[in-house]
């Protein structure tokens, strides 16, 4: 089903006919739904949290790789970065104040307060 929404549909090269030389040739499909306009949305999130802590409390074949689900450690780096900030190499980060000072902006404060 996967491969008939991402890559049939779209037009992409799919399956054992790919010829696997093009790395444009890129299929899509974008599935976008509203929960709460499908049902209480309290009981979605709360039907959620024990799905996902399931998963996440379930033991782990190689105990140096715990259990996850797709998006989780995208949202655990985000968490990290919105408590301990972004990391950033000291040129980009000079390149930025001097486009801020350009445009007459205040650059925020490093955490931390220094550089």
């Amino acid at each position: 089903m996967v491969e008939a929404l991402a890559a049939l549909l779209p037009g992409a090269e799919m399956g054992p006919t790919s010829t696997k030389g093009r790395d444009d040739n890129i299929g899509f499909f974008v599935l976008a739904i509203a929960p709460g306009r499908l049902r209480d949305q309290g009981t979605f999130l709360k039907q959620s949290e024990e799905l996902f802590g399931a998963l996440l409390d379930a033991p782990a074949l190689d105990p140096d790789s715990p259990v996850r689900y797709p998006g989780w450690p995208e949202a655990q780096h985000a968490r990290d970065a919105h408590e301990h900030g972004v990391p950033l190499a000291a040129p980009l980060f000079a390149d930025l104040e001097t486009v801020a000072a350009q445009h007459s902006l205040t650059f925020p404060t490093p955490l931390g307060g220094t550089r």
